[in-house]
């Protein structure tokens, strides 16, 4: 039991901080005793509630009990590091169309990389590699297409894999002309790689 003891406090201390609910656990591990019998340690069995899992069984075994909150535990970890890595790419999204909206050149040239791809309407069907390209909308600025309008992402779809991120969205554009107000839309997806741990935008598709 010595060893099982010293498992356990190491599980609870990587634990300590990130999920305080799992010392709920704490007391009823400590006043836990198996069965004398190893006919009945094989059956005993009780079960234990806590937010934020469902259901745990509690064995004759306190290592393998552990072992399942610490499994539980990384997997709801890996399942924040995703939400966590979705929110920053939706965010990266949202500030590169809002440096497009007001021709904000530096912005977006630190957000994307600077052998940046794209496909897009205004590419007449060719691959555009580099910031030369999409520049010339910049110095537009107020003639600029994309300038004085309200842009909402709709419906994205984000999917993080490694160092590499995919968004795919529908963007809504509202714009005033003449006194008409009129909404158009694109599909759009882009591709974000994390360098040094940093995201760089790498190439986006439009339609």
């Amino acid at each position: 039991m010595a060893r099982a003891r010293g498992f356990n406090r190491t599980i609870f201390v990587i634990s300590y901080g990130v999920r305080p609910t799992i010392f709920a656990l704490l007391p009823q591990l400590q006043s836990y005793r198996p069965a004398q019998s190893s006919q009945h340690s094989r059956s005993y069995k009780r079960s234990l509630r806590f937010a934020p899992f469902e259901r745990l069984t509690v064995t004759d075994s306190l290592t393998s009990l552990s072992w399942h909150i610490f499994t539980e535990y990384c997997h709801l970890l890996t399942l924040c590091f995703a939400m966590n890595e979705q929110a920053k790419i939706l965010e990266l999204t949202t500030r590169l169309l809002q440096a497009i909206t007001v021709a904000d050149w530096g912005t977006y040239t630190e957000l994307c990389a600077a052998d940046l791809t794209a496909i897009e309407p205004e590419s007449n069907g060719h691959l555009i590699e580099g910031m030369a390209f999409h520049k010339h909308y910049f110095d537009m600025a107020g003639q600029s297409p994309y300038a004085n309008v309200t842009t909402t992402i709709s419906s994205p779809h984000i999917r993080v894999m490694g160092n590499v991120a995919v968004i795919a969205y529908v963007r809504m554009t509202q714009r005033i002309t003449n006194g008409v107000s009129a909404t158009s839309t694109t599909e759009e997806t882009r591709v974000w790689e994390k360098t040094a741990g940093v995201w760089k935008h790498v190439h986006f598709h439009r339609s």
